[in-house]
Order: structure tokens, then sequence, then C-alpha cells
């Protein structure tokens, strides 16, 4: 759900602390209100007010659920990683271990040797000086000290990559556990404030009759007007580089027969031939299932899980990520849409919503905590960009 005429970025406080703060808000609005308020009047500010308050609470939950899915999937990397070290620690232990064994051994059989050649060098049957001879017992001793110098540098040196394997691998433990802390915190966030909006959503739900049908109009009034400021900006644009093309003549640009408000098929067979269809289709079908946090089907859905499950079903694989589709998806102009296309909101540094472009400006989203999967119009403030899927 997007109501209200921009899509600020709330920060990353608990859901507790936004209840607080629309607390003080409307204790503020009725401070200013006037002595003798028209009961109609009264009824239309209260559902301007509720619906702003879900609108915040939305997204501000829709963030920390999309930075959980990041953290998740950064200690899910930082676990493999740790196990490859760990496998190559033991390894290395193992040749340590080897190496080790066979200095010691080595070790011991020149101890003896030598004990052996020198009684053959000063007291063999020769005299002083045995059959051996001292120059060929000084030479076996030199190379017995050669070969045994050079176990044991090969043994330092595996004993310092072992060292750094060891440190690598408190590194990684420590990384983890950093990322495993900001997961539960992000977790607790995120589900302070479902809780939070569930609670206003619940105040809402007991507003009835007329209330409840103002609530409806106003938020129908608040997305006219978006999708009008976004339209105009859009063909502004559009006008701008069509002007810088031709001079001032010219149309918007784009491919045969498409438009942001089109609804035909896509006139790319490249994307027809990426199962455009089938992820619609499966989109359709999810229709009115609830929104959860994490949610990738079969039951309910947040907004990437929507959207990754929809393509699946046509055999390409996403990321559970907004941003992560967000920088795997071909840029096209919002001129150019197609059905099947991905449509991005925020920025390309934090983009925290994503749908799926059915045609005639409208999507199909998972929006917020609270609401379900249903068709949306594109057009709101924070509209960043549309992604082409495997194209």
């Amino acid at each position: 759900m997007r109501l209200g005429p921009a899509r600020t970025k709330p920060t990353l406080a608990s859901g507790v602390r936004i209840v607080t703060a629309i607390a003080v808000c409307t204790v503020i609005w009725s401070a200013a209100g006037p002595a003798q308020a028209d009961p109609i009047n009264d009824r239309q500010a209260e559902a301007a007010r509720l619906a702003a308050d879900l609108q915040q609470q939305g997204l501000h939950a829709e963030r920390l659920a999309e930075r959980a899915n990041l953290a998740r999937i950064r200690v899910s990397q930082i676990q493999v990683q740790l196990d490859s070290t760990r496998a190559v620690a033991a390894d290395l232990d193992h040749q340590l271990e080897t190496m080790s064994q066979l200095v010691r051994t080595q070790a011991v059989e020149s101890y003896i040797n030598s004990g052996r050649q020198v009684s053959l060098a000063f007291d063999g049957p020769g005299g002083s000086v045995g059959p051996l001879g001292v120059n060929d017992f000084v030479q076996r001793q030199a190379y017995a000290s050669i070969i045994v110098e050079k176990e044991n540098a090969d043994l330092r040196t595996l004993g310092s990559i072992r060292r750094q394997a060891a440190e690598a691998e408190r590194q990684l433990i420590s990384d983890q556990q950093l990322s495993a802390a900001s997961l539960k915190e992000l977790s607790a966030d995120q589900q302070a404030a479902a809780a939070a909006a569930a609670a206003r959503q619940a105040t809402l739900n007991q507003v009835k009759g007329e209330l409840a049908a103002l609530v409806r109009a106003r938020q129908a009034e608040l997305a006219a007007e978006e999708a009008a400021r976004v339209r105009a900006r859009l063909a502004a644009q559009a006008a701008a580089r069509a002007a810088a093309r031709s001079g001032g003549a010219g149309g918007l640009g784009g491919r045969p027969g498409a438009s942001a408000a089109g609804i035909s098929p896509p006139s790319d067979p490249g994307v027809a031939a990426k199962g455009w269809q089938t992820a619609l289709d499966y989109a359709r079908a999810q229709l009115g299932k609830p929104y959860q946090w994490g949610g990738a089907g079969p039951g309910s859905f947040d907004c990437s899980g929507l959207t990754m499950m929809a393509w699946g079903a046509a055999g390409v694989a996403l990321p559970h990520l907004a941003q992560g589709q967000y920088a795997t998806t071909r840029r096209v102009a919002l001129t150019d849409l197609q059905p099947g296309d991905l449509i991005f909101y925020g920025t390309p540094s934090d983009v925290h919503h994503v749908g799926i472009y059915v045609g005639d400006g409208k999507m199909i989203e998972a929006p917020q905590t609270g609401d379900v999967v249903k068709y949306s119009s594109i057009y709101w403030v924070d509209l960043l960009s549309a992604g082409r899927v495997g194209d």
C-alpha cells in the first residue's frame, strides 16, 4: 500500500518508537484542530491520518524486511567461507602431523646412523681412522643435515600457513557473529514494526461504515493525485529526450506499440521466449494472499518473494531481495514497459520495493504487512526504474 504524495524514507527505528511518534502527532493534530469541527470533516481528517500512519508503518517494515533478507544472505555466505576455511585447516593439520612424524623419524635415524658412522670412522679395523673415512663421514653428516633442515623449513612454512588459516577462521567467526547479531536486531525491529502496523490496522478495522468508506475514498484520491504527478514528470522527461533527439519533433520513442499504459503482449520475441506469460499467470494466482515478511509462498509473500517465485515458475532464478533483482535485470525505459518487467522503487543503492508489470500502468505487488497481493498503480514518487528479466 502506498498512500500520500511522497514515500519518504523512515529511519531504522523500532516499531514501538513509530507508535510513540504517531501518538504525539495525534495529540498535536487534536490540539491544532478547530474548536467546533464538523463531524464529517473530523472523520475525513481521521481517515487521512490513519491512511498516512499505515503507509509509514508499512514502508518501515518493508525496508527492515529487505535489510534482514540481505543480512540473512550475508550470514549464509560467511558460513560457506567458514566451512571452506575449516576444510583447508584440517588438511593442513594432516600435512603438519605427517611431516612432523617424518622429521622425528629422520632425526632419530640420523642420530643412530651417526653413532655407527663415527664408530666406523675412528675405531674400524683400519686403525684410528676406520674404513669409512673421516671425509666420507663428514659428507654424510652434511647431507643428512641438509635433508632434515629442508623438511624443517617445509614444516615451518606449513605451520605459518596453518596459523594464517586459524586467523582467517577466527575473523570469519567474528564476522558471522556480528552478522547474526545484526540479523537478530533487524528481525526484532521488523517484528516490532509489523506488530505496530498490525495494531494500527486493527484500529482501522474497527472503523466501520462511513469512516471506512472515507478511508477508501481518500486512498483513491491520493493514488490519483500521485499517479497524475508521476505521469506528468515522465511525460516531461520523455518530451525533453525527444526534443534533444530531433530538435523538438518526434514522439516518446520506444518500440512500436509499447507504452507505459499499453496492455498489449510484448512485441519483443525475446521477452515472450523468456516466459513472461508464465510469470504473470503465477503472480495472478497469488492475488489475495497475505503479505508476510520473508514469505515466498505458497501461502504468503513479501515483495521480492512474489517476483522471485513468479519468474521462478518460468524457469528464471532471481534472488530473494529487491536490491538483488534490480542488479540482475536490464534497465528499460518506463515508456518501453512490457508485461513481465519488474518495477523498482527507492534509489539505486536502496531499492526497497518491487512489483511485476501487467500492463495499463499497473503491476501486481505484495505491498506490506496487513495487506494482500493485489493490483496497484505503478506511479509513485519513489518510482525508480523498470528491469527486464532474462533479456
